[in-house]
């Protein structure tokens, strides 16, 4: 049984591609840069100017934390290329709402 899981394990180890190994290895490497600056503007965001209490800003931050781990199910779910692509979108409809004055803080 067990030579049979390592013959396994070794055939899906060949079957991965370089491109997608490099690909999350550079997405984890950004992903833990940006969340360590994410981290330290939103507690200062929250705290500060939203005056929020310790506990929420900390609830806040271990949301931000705990959805790293949901990644998996998402990738399994769509694929990678795809989660990257919604990714990219959500993203970019971030940034053109914010552009646009359509967030909370919008003085319309």
């Amino acid at each position: 049984m067990r030579s049979t899981f390592l013959q396994r394990r070794s055939v899906s180890l060949q079957s991965c591609r370089v491109f997608d190994l490099l690909l999350a290895a550079t997405a984890f490497a950004v992903g833990i840069q940006l969340l360590r600056l994410f981290m330290v503007g939103m507690v200062f965001y929250l705290r500060e100017v939203r005056g929020l209490t310790t506990v929420s800003v900390g609830g806040a931050a271990f949301l931000v934390f705990v959805s790293v781990f949901a990644t998996p199910v998402v990738v399994r779910v769509l694929s990678i290329r795809r989660t990257f692509a919604f990714a990219a979108a959500v993203m970019a409809l971030r940034k053109w709402a914010g552009t646009r004055g359509c967030g909370r803080d919008s003085k319309m």
